[in-house]
């Protein structure tokens, strides 16, 4: 044991034993009446001795703080104290219920109670301070485990939070700039030429397609951090010592993830137009860089995950490649506020197998030897040294025996268990002292001798035993549940890294796409244009607007299955539709009705391969022009199930339709008043 702390326990828990003790004493003197009267001195003394114990300790604490010597704080001089206080005490209550006369008990079993009560104190003590140390070595794990988790999981909820804002970001820059580009391009391709076709998708690849690829995953960076910020603007200066720059073009200078999430804040803070400086210093373990002019540009949650701190407006660190990164709670919604502290349960504490629970019988039996001569002002005899040795090697006994059967269940049988094992520890003492003793007629042949005998030796056995099961169980259990959270905050690494991995990941497989399918077919639709192959062109460009890029959409996550007209077209038919409609739920569903019904026309009386469907909205109305590439009208147009189909749609919906011929088809024109809530949306540039 390393320290032994000065504590009013160990006296207040040999206080029963005491009060029964004396009572015991008091009524084996033949010169009391038996009357409660009698009595009444018992509980005082008792009392007595707690008040002067807890004085001289408190005074002993006093004189330990003021002092600045370790020596005062050892074990040795703890103990001394402890015996002190003991001596003190029990003198006290020798003094008030001892009887001097001819018919007390003699001096030498006073004296052997005073010498004997310090064992007790100290056994008693060691038992209070291994509960101590157990009750505090739980808080403890409790607490750094409940705030470590805690934060991680809150780190982790930002991360999600983070990556999803940035997931909507990109999509709607994805949408904005890529997929509605492209739509308006379909829906105005029937009208131009090869030329003029093959312009606009050159225009489109240039000026949308190779730049956004190089926003959801930019590959320069690959080749090191400067080129990738000199490549942002062609009027960015970056400053940086010559070993900075050597070490980021062999790869040395950041981790692959911090150099991205670097990236994204320093083109985060850059001026999209004009003159910029970037500067790049090494201080200690991190690569400070400040952007000039100094924007406000928070970090957020993937790169402070990443190791990023932000020192300043417009100034971060990042770690240095190989050093571990710290990452700090950023302000952002957190998904995980508080985590339910554990709670014991007592079944679960004293159902822990006690390893010392033999030696700690041996003590508590070798000390309680002498005290019976005290409690029955016994003299040296046979039977009186039987009876001792009896109640000593009795409760050692049964604990050798307990100790060979098996563990007791985590229940509240095995916590039962587990209490009437000391029970019977308790009860083998206290039937070897009665029962010895009264077969040599040193001790009354009573069944009140008996039971005061046996309430006596449970508190002596069972109290201390089952306090030390318990802080036991305390520190084991701890370990327990250290290891647990050890699993979860590993469980929480692991979610961080899939976190990070899926979401690089997407990016990588979008701009891919990007780069090689949708930039790479498209251009060969553009050679195809300017070498006479329209059909085989636009049926490129009519796959890319219809398949691909709505797969892309869906990646990213985006759930558009409510805004499409036609979700489910004929067979051999490829819908595009231009923009999203801005219409309410109940109005959307009579709309997908007409549409659906005119794309079957389109495939059925047609023989279309491909319907534009584009939307055209102002302040009060909605028209959506649907354009197939099929026979167009021939001859005179005779109402059927899908005019009349149509006319009721529309009447529903307060518009009407018309069917028109067109250059390389049918056009039909839905025209239909916006609903008061959509009005907003439509006149916005969301």
């Amino acid at each position: 044991m390393d320290r032994l702390t000065l504590s009013l326990w160990p006296f207040i828990i040999i206080a029963p034993g005491e009060f029964f003790g004396s009572f015991l004493i008091r009524r084996t003197n033949p010169q009391e009446r038996g009357e409660l009267s009698d009595f009444l001195d018992v509980p005082l003394a008792v009392l007595a001795g707690l008040l002067l114990s807890a004085v001289c300790l408190a005074i002993a604490r006093r004189f330990i703080r003021r002092s600045r010597s370790a020596r005062w704080r050892s074990v040795p001089f703890a103990i001394a104290i402890y015996v002190v206080v003991a001596v003190l005490s029990g003198m006290l209550m020798a003094l008030m219920l001892v009887d001097r006369g001819p018919t007390g008990q003699p001096a030498v079993i006073t004296a052997l109670y005073i010498v004997s009560r310090p064992v007790n104190i100290i056994i008693l003590a060691v038992v209070v301070q291994q509960v101590r140390d157990g009750l505090a070595t739980t808080r403890a794990v409790d607490a750094i485990t409940h705030d470590q988790l805690l934060l991680v999981r809150q780190v982790n909820g930002m991360i999600e939070a983070a990556e999803r804002d940035l997931r909507a970001e990109s999509l709607r820059v994805f949408a904005s700039q890529v997929a509605r580009p492209l739509r308006r391009v379909v829906g105005e391709g029937p009208g131009l030429s090869n030329a003029d076709l093959a312009d606009r998708l050159d225009d489109f690849i240039e000026v949308r397609l190779r730049p956004m690829a190089q926003v959801l995953h930019p590959v320069s960076v690959r080749l090191g951090l400067i080129p990738a910020m000199r490549s942002l603007n062609p009027e960015v200066t970056v400053d940086a010592a010559a070993t900075v720059e050597r070490m980021d073009a062999d790869g040395v200078l950041l981790d692959d993830e911090v150099r991205l999430q670097l990236y994204r804040w320093i083109r985060a803070g850059l001026p999209s137009q004009g003159a910029s400086r970037v500067a790049l210093v090494i201080r200690g373990r991190d690569l400070q860089v400040s952007l000039h002019p100094a924007t406000p540009t928070p970090v957020d949650a993937v790169q402070a995950a990443a190791g990023l701190r932000l020192l300043g407006p417009g100034l971060v660190a990042a770690p240095l490649r190989g050093q571990t990164a710290v990452t700090a709670v950023v302000s952002v919604r957190p998904t995980t506020t508080s985590i339910a502290r554990p709670r014991y349960r007592l079944r679960d504490l004293l159902t822990v197998p006690l390893p010392i629970r033999r030696a700690l019988v041996i003590v508590l039996a070798i000390s309680s030897g002498p005290f019976q001569f005290v409690l029955y002002a016994w003299s040296p005899s046979a039977g009186t040294l039987l009876a001792t040795v009896g109640c000593v090697l009795a409760p050692i006994a049964v604990a050798v025996l307990l100790d060979r059967l098996p563990p007791p269940k985590q229940s509240v049988l095995g916590a039962w268990r587990v209490v009437g094992e000391w029970l019977a520890i308790s009860a083998a003492s206290a039937v070897a002292l009665v029962g010895i003793g009264t077969a040599f007629a040193v001790l009354p042949y009573a069944a009140n001798e008996w039971g005061l005998t046996l309430l006596r030796m449970s508190y002596r056995f069972a109290v201390p035993g089952l306090m030390v099961t318990l802080s036991y169980g305390l520190v084991v259990e701890s370990q327990r549940r250290l290891e647990r959270v050890k699993e979860s905050l590993r469980a929480e690494e692991q979610r961080r890294s899939e976190i990070l991995g899926a979401s690089r990941q997407l990016d990588r497989d979008v701009a891919e796409a990007l780069h090689r399918t949708v930039q790479g077919r498209l251009a060969a639709a553009v050679i195809m244009l300017r070498l006479g192959q329209r059909d085989d062109a636009w049926a490129q460009v009519i796959e890319m607007a219809s398949v691909e890029i709505p797969w892309l959409l869906e990646r990213m996550g985006d759930s558009h299955a409510d805004r499409v007209l036609v979700p489910d077209p004929p067979m051999g038919l490829t819908v595009v539709q231009v923009d999203d409609v801005p219409l309410d739920q109940q109005t959307f569903a009579l709309l997908k009705r007409a549409v659906g019904e005119i794309a079957v026309n389109a495939r059925r009386h047609g023989r279309a391969s491909s319907l534009v469907v584009s939307v055209e909205t102002d302040h009060v109305r909605c028209r959506v022009v649907c354009e197939d590439d099929g026979s167009g009208i021939q001859g005179p147009v005779t109402p059927g199930l899908g005019s009349r189909l149509l006319d009721d749609t529309l009447v529903a919906a307060g518009g009407s339709w018309r069917l028109d011929p067109s250059k390389s088809g049918c056009r039909v024109v839905l025209d239909l008043p916006l609903p008061t809530s959509a009005r907003g949306l439509a006149s916005s540039d969301v």
